[in-house]
């Protein structure tokens, strides 16, 4: 104990001598705090500032009562440093403390990764893993926000869009929840960015054509440029019976019958089944395996394995530390999270009523 009031003096900036044995009647390797206390209320006191002098009373006490709060405020500011001086705006979610990076399937990690330009790299270099015969060097991010042919036609609003340098249109989207239909919802899609093309292939034809002011109709030769859609999906759905349980990468054209030649590369469909996905951290082999694991399993992690040990997911651990957001970024993920949260919460209880409804009405029956 004499070392530990030795620092404790050095630290404190005082000099400190440990009270007689007879003080205190805990053990040795108890707390500083509880000897302080004790020491508080013994006969004999020794003045911190003459150490070599006993006093009595109540100089003793005030004396005693100063140097513990001193070291009490002193210990609480630092240990407590992060909460004195961080608002309530920037403190994180007291249930999300601990969790070093971030679920990159929430919408905000979505569109920080994929949909941002200052990581405009990380999307193309997934992008390329994806589509492995695009080679994308560069994309060019457009609105999200699509509309039909007619005000009264229904607006899509896509996750990701962009163009790239030949022209390609890319879709990318995220879904959370199971949706039965999820591969007609990708044909449709498509059919914006298609029917776009030809609306500015008008505006092309008109503007050039009332320049030399000759009265002809439109005309298009319909020379579309691709469109593919990527989903990557929290779910799995429906193939036939020869499909591999564990294929979760799947890719759509239109093909023919029975030579299967392909009649146009103009549409594009892939999926990305996370729940097909059962992979374990040691059986990783790929960049593609690894991407995947890193989409379910990356808010569990606390540090970077060394099987990800590369400048690509480096990178990418480091957008996804929640000690690296801003006060504005961590309050929209924490908005995210909750989001989804709450979407999950819908979906569940929407499943229990389903089952519960259906157990009455076999009750009925």
């Amino acid at each position: 104990m004499s070392e530990i009031y030795a620092n404790l003096g050095n630290i404190c900036g005082i000099c400190v001598r440990e009270p007689p044995q007879k003080a205190t009647t805990r053990p040795e390797g108890l707390s500083l705090g509880w000897s302080l206390l004790n020491a508080a209320f013994s006969n004999k006191i020794y003045d911190f500032n003459r150490p070599c002098r006993p006093l009595r009373g109540t100089k003793s006490k005030i004396s005693v009562y100063f140097f513990v709060t001193r070291i009490i405020l002193r210990n609480f500011a630092v240990i407590n440093f992060k909460a004195i001086f961080m608002t309530a705006e920037t403190q994180p979610n007291p249930e999300r403390r601990g969790q070093r990076y971030a679920e990159l399937l929430c919408d905000f990690m979505f569109k920080r990764l994929f949909g941002s330009e200052a990581n405009k790299d990380v999307l193309i270099g997934f992008l390329n893993m994806i589509l492995e015969d695009a080679k994308i060097v560069d994309v060019d991010f457009i609105p999200t926000e699509h509309y039909g042919l007619t005000e009264q036609d229904r607006k899509a609003v896509f996750d990701i869009s962009c163009n790239c340098a030949d022209g390609r249109t890319l879709i990318i989207e995220m879904q959370k929840g199971y949706q039965e239909h999820v591969r007609k919802r990708a044909v449709y899609y498509t059919s914006y960015p298609i029917c776009e093309q030809g609306r500015l292939a008008k505006e092309d034809f008109i503007k050039e054509h009332q320049c030399k002011d000759n009265g002809e109709e439109f005309r298009w030769d319909f020379n579309l440029k691709p469109v593919t859609v990527v989903a990557i999906l929290n779910f799995m759905f429906d193939h036939d019976a020869s499909w591999p349980e564990d294929r979760y990468h799947s890719s759509y054209r239109l093909r023919e019958d029975c030579t299967n030649e392909i009649m146009t590369d103009v549409l594009r469909y892939v999926f990305l089944e996370l729940g097909r996905f059962r992979k374990r951290i040691w059986e990783l082999e790929t960049t593609f395996d690894k991407w995947m694991y890193l989409l379910g399993h990356m808010h569990e992690m606390v540090d970077i394995p060394e099987n990800f040990q590369t400048p690509e997911f480096k990178r990418l651990f480091i957008l996804a530390e929640i000690g690296n957001f801003t006060a504005s970024e961590l309050k929209e993920y924490e908005n995210s999270l909750k989001s989804m949260s709450d979407y999950y919460n819908i979906i569940d209880s929407a499943e229990k009523r389903a089952r519960e409804e259906g157990r009455e009405e076999g009750d009925r029956d």
